[in-house]
């Protein structure tokens, strides 16, 4: 007489207990690590974008420009992505723009797109409200980041402070530190520290 093996009913129960035990304690920990991923991709984004427009602005020798593609949200400006360019009418001789705003249609004389970053539109990535006020050249798109030949900023404000963070209670912001120099820095500012502040 042939034996069967397989599992009890008791056996397979304890099994799924135990496998929706582990869940329970895998699934958050996921969901944070994709969230904390999000940030720091945002966050590489931006300093790539940064140092790629300072190196550009140096290599033609004229100001190279970011904007973000929708600042509709004054708390989340730079959330949907941001544009690379430079105004067309340094470009040719025959250029007519020159108006100091980004245009991306497809006429001739529109300004150079050089990249675009998408943004993931899910963490909430916020820029200092005096960027306009302190901006040392002529160009009106509101948030808009202008280096000059020398790879600087320009700008009056020895630092212009961003922020990316997501919608979690008293998590770390990364706060992302814009120097006149045109140099960047990124760092974690944790619940708790003196320049901690909620996300927006």
């Amino acid at each position: 007489m042939n034996k069967q093996c397989g599992f009890t009913f008791i056996e397979l129960l304890v099994t799924l207990a135990v496998a929706a035990i582990l869940a329970t304690i895998g699934i958050p920990n996921i969901m944070e690590l994709l969230q904390n991923n999000r940030i720091t991709n945002t966050t590489n984004d931006f300093l790539s974008a940064v140092n790629y427009a300072r190196g550009e602005a140096i290599t033609v020798r004229d100001n190279i420009n970011i904007t973000p593609i929708d600042d509709s949200d004054s708390q989340n400006e730079w959330a949907k992505g941001w544009i690379v360019w430079r105004d067309q009418a340094a470009n040719t001789a025959a250029a007519t723009n020159g108006n100091n705003q980004y245009d991306n249609a497809a006429d001739p004389n529109d300004d150079e797109t050089l990249r675009v970053f998408s943004g993931d539109g899910i963490v909430v990535f916020n820029g200092p409200d005096t960027l306009d006020a302190q901006r040392t050249t002529a160009v009106t798109d509101t948030n808009t980041l202008s280096f000059n030949a020398d790879g600087m900023l320009n700008s009056t404000a020895a630092t212009a402070v961003f922020s990316v963070c997501d919608e979690r209670d008293n998590e770390a912001i990364t706060e992302i530190t814009l120097h006149r120099t045109g140099r960047a820095v990124a760092r974690k500012i944790y619940f708790g520290q003196a320049r901690y502040r909620a996300c927006p």
